[in-house]
C-alpha cells in the first residue's frame, strides 16, 4: 500500500549513527550535513546554540518526546483518557451471570396448572425428588398421564397413582419450564428458557465474549496499524454504543449472541487501541506504571458490575445502564489525538508537527522551529525504518506478500524448532489453564451457592492485592518460583472446596467464600505474571509470536471456562472445582521445565534462548489479560 501522506520520498540511505558522542545531524538527499552549514542555510542558522544542539538531539521519538514533554499535562491526560476503556470493558466479559441469573425451576405441566393444581400438588405427582442435591428435579418429570391425572384431581389421582403412571417409572425432559420469580424479575434465562437441554446457549453468552475477544485480537492488530489508533478507538467507540443500544432490544438468543460477538470484537479494538496510545506517548521509564494503571480501572470496573446488578434486576433495564458510560467514549471522537509515533511512522509528518505543537502548548514548553521539527520526524522515521529492514517507502506488494507469508509461519515456526518446542508447548499450556481457571473461579457463582453479588464484589476487590503481592513476590523469589507457588495455592483452595462440596451436605458460606476467593486471588496473580513471563522466556526472534500464539491459547481456555461450569455443574455440583483445582496442580508441576528469568537480559540472539537461561527481562507488564 503505497503511503500518499508523504511530503516527500525518504532518503535513500537512511542515517547511521556515529562512534562519536553524539549522532549525525539527519541528511536528505537535497540538504548537506548540518555541520557543514554556514549562517543563513536552513533552518539552524535560525537556531541558537542551544536550540541546534537540541535539534541534533532528536534522534529517536523518545528524544522528540523530551523535548515536547513526556510528563506534563497532555500526557497525563491522554493517559487517563485512554485508561477509561479499561474500566468499562468488564461491564460485557464479566456480567454474563447477571444478565443470565438463573432462580430455581422445575418442570412446567400445562394440564395441572390448568386444573388450578397448587405447585406442591404438582411437586407430589409430577416431579421427582433429587438425592444429588436435595431438591426436586429441575430438568425431569415423570411420565404420567396427566390429562387423565386433571381430570381425576389430586386426591383421586394420589389415591391411585398406578391409574396415571401405568406402572412406568421412567422419567422425560420437561417440554417446558415454570422460575420463582419471586426475588427476580426478568433475565436472558428466564425470557429465552436458557435451562437444562438449552443450557448450552447461555454458557455460549460467556464464551462468544471470549471469541470476540480472539477474532478482535487478529483483526485489530491489523486495523490499527492501517488506520491509526485514534480512528480505530473512534470507530470502535461508535460500533460499541450502537451495538450496545441494539442489545437492549434484541427479540431473541440468536439475536443477542450475533449482537454480542460484534460488541465484544469491537471492545477488545477499543482497549487494545487506548492502551497502545497510552504506551506510545509516554517515556519508556513510565510504562511500567501505565502497563499497572491499566489494570487498576479494570478492577474497578468489575467491583461496579455486581454493585449496579444489584440495584438494576431486569436485564434489558441492566443493560442499558451499562450503556450510558459508554456515551463518554464519544467525546473521543475530537478530544483524542492521534499518536504522534504513529503518524511519524506513517510519513503524515504535518499531522504529527500539529499534535506534538499542541502537546508542547499543554505542557508550557518551547519547541523549536517547524522546519527542524519536520527534519527530526524524518530522520526518526528513517531510522525505525532502517532498524525494520526497510530500505526507503519500499515496494508495498511486497510488504503484503511478507505479511502473508509471515502469517503462515507464525502457526508453524515454536512448533518446527526443536530447542524451542518444550517450552513452548508449557507457555501454551499455562495460557490455556490459566485463563480457564480464573474465568471458571469468577463466574461459579451459580455452582457454589454463594450471593452472587457480594462473591463477585469480593473477587474483584481482590484483584488489587493480587497485583500488589505478584509485584513483591517476583521481586524477592523470581518469576518460576513465583508461578510455581500461584499455582500450587490456587490448587490447593480449589481442591479443598471441591472436597467439601463432595463430603458435606452443606458447606459453610465463610468456607465457599474463602477457599473460592484464595484460589481467584492466586490465580488472578498468575494469569498477570504469565504475560511478562512468556516474553522474558522467548528470545527477539521468537518473542511476538510466542506472545500472540500463547494469548489465542488463552481465548481457548476462557471459552472452555462456561461450559465447565454451566454443563458439568448441572451434573455433579462439586465437578467444576475439580476439574480447576487438577489444571492448576498440572500448571504448578510443568513451570519445573521452564527456566528462571528474573535479573537477566532479554536475549538478541536466538542461541542464547536455545541454550537455555539467557533471556529476559523486560519490566513492562501491560495488562491485556482481562480483556
Amino acid at each position: 500500500m503505497s503511503d500518499t501522506n508523504h511530503e516527500e520520498a525518504p532518503p535513500d540511505n537512511p542515517p547511521k549513527e556515529t562512534g562519536g558522542d553524539a549522532p549525525e545531524a539527519p541528511r536528505t538527499t537535497e540538504e548537506t550535513p548540518e555541520s557543514e552549514r554556514t549562517v543563513g542555510d536552513g533552518p539552524a542558522a535560525r537556531l541558537g546554540e542551544g536550540e541546534t544542539e537540541t535539534a541534533r538531539e532528536m534522534q529517536t521519538f523518545e528524544d522528540l518526546m523530551e523535548v515536547v514533554g513526556s510528563k506534563g499535562r497532555w500526557n497525563v491526560r491522554i493517559i487517563v483518557m485512554c485508561c477509561f476503556c479499561s474500566f468499562v470493558t468488564p461491564f460485557s466479559s464479566m456480567s454474563y451471570q447477571f444478565f443470565g441469573a438463573t432462580p430455581d425451576h422445575w418442570c412446567k405441566v400445562s394440564e395441572l396448572i390448568q386444573a388450578n393444581w397448587t405447585q406442591e400438588q404438582i411437586f407430589d405427582l409430577a416431579i421427582p425428588f433429587s438425592n444429588a442435591t436435595g431438591q426436586p428435579e429441575r430438568c425431569l418429570m415423570h411420565d404420567y398421564n396427566y390429562t387423565a391425572a386433571a381430570l381425576l384431581g389430586y386426591e383421586q389421582t394420589m389415591a391411585n397413582v398406578s391409574v396415571v403412571s401405568n406402572g412406568s417409572e421412567e422419567l422425560i425432559p420437561c417440554p417446558a419450564r415454570v422460575y420463582n420469580t419471586t426475588d427476580l424479575q426478568t433475565s436472558i434465562v428466564t425470557e429465552w428458557d436458557l435451562t437444562c437441554d438449552r443450557r448450552v446457549l447461555f454458557s455460549t453468552t460467556q464464551a462468544v465474549t471470549q471469541i470476540g475477544t480472539l477474532i478482535g485480537s487478529v483483526f485489530y492488530g491489523y486495523l490499527l496499524d492501517w488506520l491509526g489508533r485514534r480512528t480505530g478507538v473512534i470507530f470502535s467507540s461508535i460500533t460499541a454504543v450502537i451495538t450496545s443500544l441494539l442489545l437492549i432490544a434484541s427479540p431473541d438468543i440468536d439475536t443477542y449472541l450475533g449482537l454480542k460477538l460484534i460488541y465484544q470484537i469491537v471492545d477488545l479494538g477499543f482497549y487494545m487501541g487506548c492502551l497502545i496510545l497510552a504506551m506510545e506517548v509516554c517515556s519508556p521509564s513510565q510504562r511500567t506504571h501505565v502497563g499497572s494503571l491499566f489494570a487498576l480501572p479494570w478492577a474497578l470496573g468489575y467491583m461496579l458490575v455486581p454493585s449496579v446488578a444489584y440495584v438494576v434486576r431486569p436485564w434489558r433495564w441492566l443493560q442499558a445502564t451499562f450503556t450510558v458510560p459508554l456515551l463518554y467514549t464519544l467525546i473521543y471522537c475530537w478530544a483524542m489525538p492521534e499518536s504522534p509515533r504513529w503518524l511519524i511512522h506513517r510519513g503524515n509528518f504535518p499531522k504529527a508537527l500539529r499534535v506534538v505543537k499542541r502537546a508542547a502548548a499543554v505542557n508550557k514548553r518551547t519547541l523549536p522551529p517547524d522546519d527542524v521539527l519536520l527534519s527530526a520526524m524524518k530522520t526518526i522515521r528513517d531510522r525505525e525504518h532502517a532498524m525494520e529492514g526497510a530500505e526507503g517507502r519500499g515496494n508495498a506488494e511486497s510488504s503484503k506478500r511478507s505479511r502473508i507469508r509471515s502469517a503462515g509461519e507464525t502457526v508453524c515456526m515454536l512448533m518446527l524448532n526443536s530447542k524451542v518446542r518444550m517450552k513452548t508447548l508449557v507457555i501454551f499450556y499455562l495460557w490455556a489453564a490459566t485463563t480457564a481457571v480464573y474465568y471458571g473461579i469468577s463466574l461459579n457463582t451459580y455452582n457454589l451457592s454463594t450471593n452472587i453479588y457480594i462473591y463477585t464484589f469480593l473477587g474483584a476487590l481482590l484483584e488489587i492485592p493480587a497485583y500488589f503481592l505478584l509485584w513483591l513476590a517476583t521481586t524477592n523469589v523470581g518469576r518460576k518460583r513465583t508461578l510455581m507457588l500461584l499455582y500450587l495455592f490456587s490448587f490447593l483452595c480449589i481442591i479443598v472446596l471441591s472436597a467439601l462440596l463432595l463430603t458435606l451436605d452443606k458447606v459453610p458460606v465463610g468456607a465457599r467464600f474463602f477457599l473460592s476467593l484464595g484460589g481467584k486471588m492466586g490465580i488472578t496473580a498468575a494469569l498477570q505474571l504469565i504475560w511478562f513471563y512468556t516474553t522474558e522466556l522467548f528470545s527477539t526472534k521468537y518473542r511476538a509470536r510466542a506472545t500472540g500464539e500463547a494469548s489465542m491459547f488463552g481465548r481457548i481456555g476462557s471459552i472452555t471456562s462456561p461450559y465447565i461450569n454451566d454443563l458439568l455443574g448441572e451434573v455433579v455440583v462439586w465437578g467444576p472445582s475439580l476439574i480447576f483445582g487438577l489444571t492448576s496442580l498440572v500448571a504448578a508441576i510443568l513451570v519445573f521445565l521452564l527456566p528462571e528469568t528474573s535479573d537477566k537480559h532479554m536475549t538478541q540472539r536466538q542461541r542464547e534462548a536455545e541454550e537455555g537461561d539467557k533471556e529476559v527481562s523486560g519490566k513492562i507488564s501491560i495488562p491485556l489479560s482481562h480483556i
